[in-house]
């Protein structure tokens, strides 16, 4: 008897460098276009390119990059997509603005009342690490933000009030990823505390 399970497809990841639709997440690395699908990548640069569909990524085709993609296809849709997902966290991690995401993540440093601390060395300070712009950060951890719930969104670490921020002892570099961002936040409370400064949070 015939089977009425239909035979897998291979499918190919195919990427795609564009003029800036946004802005650049790295000056020095451009926008992309990432997908999976049935069709080689040549093949489907061609049809991407030569499309009147209208797209986010319409009139904005650069060139294919297959430098950035595996070499061969995968043997049915559901491992391509677990391969693009690892692609595109990736090359985000890289830098690269995959799919217009421009999210970027910055670690700061919060000077903390000291008033109560024995021995309080250099300073009190908070670590942390946010994709949120850091003055609405502070915010929310000073309780002049809260939850859509109206819940606080003060990190429980922070204990006494806030005197405000200390840019100086932060980086000033971007991280790509939250897990680039948590890596630094925990370097950076580490050697603040190898300065002699009380540190909350860095973890």
């Amino acid at each position: 008897m015939p089977s009425n399970e239909t035979e897998p497809e291979p499918h190919w990841i195919v990427a795609v460098e564009l003029d800036d639709v946004v802005e650049r997440r790295n000056p020095l690395r451009p926008n992309l276009y990432l997908e999976a699908t049935r069709t080689p990548p040549v093949a489907r640069f061609e049809q991407i390119k030569r499309s009147k569909r209208k797209t986010w990524y319409l009139g904005c085709v650069q060139k294919l990059r297959e430098d950035l993609t595996p070499k061969s296809a995968f043997p049915d849709r559901e491992s391509a997509k677990e391969a693009l997902k690892l692609l595109r966290d990736k090359l985000n991690e890289d830098g690269y603005t995959v799919n217009r995401n421009t999210r970027v993540w910055q670690v700061y440093v919060l000077e903390l009342d000291s008033s109560e601390v024995k021995n309080p060395g250099e300073g009190h300070v908070y670590v942390g690490e946010t994709s949120l712009p850091i003055e609405i950060r502070l915010q929310q951890h000073r309780g002049d933000l809260l939850s859509k719930k109206g819940k606080s969104l003060s990190a429980r670490a922070i204990k006494v009030p806030i005197i405000g921020l200390s840019p100086k002892l932060a980086p000033q570099q971007l991280f790509y990823s939250k897990s680039q961002a948590t890596r630094a936040e925990a370097e950076l409370a580490q050697n603040l505390r190898d300065k002699n400064y009380i540190v909350s949070g860095g973890h």
